[in-house]
């Protein structure tokens, strides 16, 4: 069942994704894949470059995360294996709402090299605290810096934005508070369930209370894990800063290979954080639409309306939809090897049993 869920949630994806660029497409006068393709070939090749290398980091940073947080709990990996777990993240994250797929995928890939439930465990609670920490503080700077742009933006970008804040508010209130008073938080947590299922509001108490007893040990085995360990947490920290810095610069560096205007390209910077932040607010898969016609609103107040369309279309497509097809095409190869190596393990084995079990034979006969 899970299995078709996956494939649903994958078809879907495609389909918001092919139903939101026709919507630009019907939008814009002039948009027509002719027209950017001529808009690339007259593009600034070291700006584009450092705009694909921008998309590059956004998996590479969350990679170097991860590894930094394993290394830290105590369970090193190498560079590879930290890429492969976030190539994981990334694809599944892009495929599910709110990004349900990903940390599990993640969690599949780091447990067949070894890693124990514990520490995976811990590692993407701390990494997923971190990524929200990031973008909450991102999101200040980019509403102080680009209040005005803000104001500009249509009732619903501002809506979108707001509820986008408010969820990444209460996220790392949430976070943190769990990290600080655990105990009591699950037990009022448990109360509350109890309540609410004598008042008919929740059934199957006991499956849920043994979710909720799921997921205090697994906070408490963080909390355990991370004790201490603060430097830890700061180079965590920073590695989400640079994570988050790179999928904002790819809108940057684009439109200073198109257009070049640095007093414009500069405006973009907050834009494009308050779009992450609005990003949140609805649970669609890599929030197709959403992030789309927040960067066009957005690209609209500080541009012409048939730019604001090509940016946003050249922009959206390397940093989410290259990004994705990337990690896609990685984490299926390190499946694929995966799948492999279990085969020859256990066509090794066969051998070693063939050879033993003969030699037994040989043996016996020979006596």
């Amino acid at each position: 069942m899970k299995k078709y869920k996956k494939l649903i949630w994958a078809f879907l994806s495609l389909l918001i994704a092919f139903l939101t660029i026709k919507a630009i497409d019907s939008q814009s006068k002039t948009l027509s894949f002719a027209t950017l393709f001529k808009m690339l070939k007259g593009a600034s090749l070291s700006w584009m470059t450092l705009a694909f290398l921008a998309m590059a980091g956004f998996i590479i940073f969350e990679g170097i995360a991860i590894q930094s947080i394993l290394k830290t709990i105590g369970s090193p990996r190498k560079f590879h294996q930290g890429m492969i777990y976030s190539t994981a993240d990334i694809y599944f994250s892009a495929i599910t709402p709110s990004a349900s797929g990903g940390q599990p995928a993640s969690a599949f890939f780091m447990m067949q090299d070894g890693i124990s439930a514990g520490s995976t465990t811990a590692a993407l609670i701390m990494n997923l605290v971190m990524y929200t920490v990031t973008l909450f503080l991102f999101g200040v700077l980019g509403l102080i810096a680009g209040f005005p742009l803000f104001c500009d933006m249509s009732l619903i970008s501002k809506v979108l934005i707001l509820i986008g804040f408010t969820i990444l508010l209460f996220l790392t209130f949430f976070f943190l508070l769990l990290l600080r008073r655990g105990k009591k938080l699950f037990a009022w947590f448990l109360n509350l369930l109890v309540f609410l299922h004598k008042i008919h509001l929740v059934h199957r108490l006991d499956k849920r209370k043994r979710k909720l007893a799921r997921m205090r040990r697994d906070y408490e085995e963080c909390t355990r894990a991370m004790n201490g360990k603060w430097k830890g947490l700061l180079k965590l920290l920073m590695w989400n800063m640079l994570q988050r810095f790179s999928q904002i610069m790819v809108t940057f560096c684009v439109y200073m290979a198109v257009f070049g205007e640095k007093a414009i390209a500069v405006n973009l910077i907050p834009l494009q954080i308050l779009v992450a932040v609005g990003a949140n607010s609805i649970p669609i898969p890599g929030a197709m639409g959403v992030s789309d016609y927040l960067m066009l609103n957005g690209f609209s107040q500080i541009m012409y309306k048939e730019e604001a369309f090509h940016l946003e279309l050249i922009s959206r497509g390397i940093s989410f939809y290259i990004c994705v097809l990337i990690s896609m095409l990685l984490t299926l190869t390190a499946y694929i090897c995966l799948q492999i190596r279990k085969r020859n393990q256990i066509n090794r084995k066969k051998n070693q049993e063939n050879i033993q079990t003969n030699n037994q034979i040989n043996t016996k006969n020979n006596d």
